[in-house]
Order: C-alpha cells, then sequence, then structure tokens
C-alpha cells in the first residue's frame, strides 16, 4: 500500500504472513506466472525491430518525418495494448498481493496496541517525524513480533466475489 506508515510498511514486508504469501502465491499462480512472462516475451519480440528499424531510419535521415511519426505511433500503440493485455493476464495475481496485503493491514493495528501496551508507551511517533531517536524507543521489532503471533500465515486466494477495499468503499 503505496498510503501505508513507515512502520506498517516495514513491519508488513517483513512478516511471516507476507512472506510466506509471496513464496505460495509463486505455486498457486505459476499458471498465470508463466503466461504472463511467455507473453511479455512475445511483445518484446515483436517490438523490438520495429524499434530497431524506426532508430536505424531515425538516423538515416531518408524518411520523411511523417513516415517517422507513423512508426512512432505504432509501436506505441504496440506498447500500450501489450501493458494492457499483460495487465489483465496479471489480474487475479495484483488481486491476490492486494488481499493479503488487506489481511496483514487489518492484524497490525492490533499488533501495533499490543506493542504499545507491552513497552507502556501510550504514543507513536511515526519516524519521519522523528528529529532524533535512541532504538531503545523503536518498537518496530515488537510490533512485526505481535504481527507475526497475530496472523503467521496469510490467504492468498481471494474467496469467490471478493474485491478490495478501494473498491468496496467506493461502492
Amino acid at each position: 500500500n503505496s498510503t501505508c506508515r513507515p512502520i506498517m510498511c516495514g513491519s508488513i514486508v517483513a512478516s511471516n504472513a507476507f512472506i510466506n504469501a509471496n513464496q505460495e502465491r509463486q505455486i498457486v499462480y505459476k499458471n498465470q506466472f508463466a503466461m504472463a512472462e511467455a507473453r511479455r516475451r512475445q511483445i518484446n519480440a515483436q517490438i523490438t525491430p520495429l524499434v530497431a528499424k524506426f532508430n536505424s531510419d531515425r538516423q538515416g535521415g531518408k524518411v520523411p518525418p511523417a513516415e517517422l511519426q507513423a512508426q512512432a505511433r505504432a509501436i506505441q500503440n504496440l506498447q500500450q495494448s501489450g501493458a494492457r493485455e499483460l495487465q489483465a493476464m496479471r489480474a487475479p495475481i495484483t488481486l491476490s498481493e492486494t488481499y493479503v496485503r488487506e489481511q496483514i493491514g487489518d492484524a497490525i493495528n492490533q499488533a501495533i496496541v499490543n506493542a504499545m501496551d507491552k513497552r507502556g508507551i501510550t504514543f507513536v511517533v511515526p519516524p519521519q517525524n522523528v528529529l532524533a531517536h535512541n532504538n531503545a524507543y523503536n518498537i518496530s521489532p515488537v510490533v512485526l513480533a505481535e504481527l507475526n503471533a497475530i496472523l503467521p500465515v496469510a490467504k492468498v486466494a481471494p474467496p469467490e466475489g471478493w474485491q478490495p477495499k478501494a473498491v468496496r468503499e467506493a461502492q
């Protein structure tokens, strides 16, 4: 999540649930990864000679600018349609990544509260707002331990019909 706070982001990606989910996703979505990679190679193989011809024509100075622009548009259109196609092929993988992050995000607030209670802390200041600190006051390792205890494993495959929080909130 691009909007997560540093204490949360670091703990999320270091958590056992996140690490294990990334490993399990490679197995569960093996076919989608393979198909997307194969298609990416096909798209690149289609675009590479067009780019080489465009560069050669441009450097040669003999091809009219209008034709160079047409070549550039064709290349750009192929790149854009290829990117959309790959995004669609990776959609189940992306949905899985979002599902895992939400599960961990739901557990991390409790992990922070538990860490605060164990350390007798009444408030937490985000690291980017601190002028100086002593590692004795860094609760990130305690938050990570709590998170690992609360959610040792995240489910990789979202349930049928599941939508990300942003989509659910928008509806």
